[in-house]
């Protein structure tokens, strides 16, 4: 569970300056989608700010939509 949230801590903070790796970000939607199934509160808390950080790049939102 540690290094759950260590990563998701990273990334939320690797997402700040989200408009320099596209690609990668759009390859992260699935992994954030299944860590809003974690019960951690810590885990949660970064994976919605990871996500608000994704949803302020309007070109994303479509991909986040999408994500099934």
């Amino acid at each position: 569970l540690a290094t759950i949230r260590a990563s998701t801590w990273a990334l939320s903070n690797l997402l700040k300056k989200i408009d320099k790796f596209f690609m990668t970000v759009v390859e992260l939607i699935p992994i954030l989608a299944k860590l809003l199934n974690c019960t951690n509160a810590e885990v949660l808390s970064d994976t919605c700010v990871a996500l608000q950080h994704i949803s302020k790049q309007e070109k994303l939102i479509p991909s986040i939509i999408e994500f099934k």
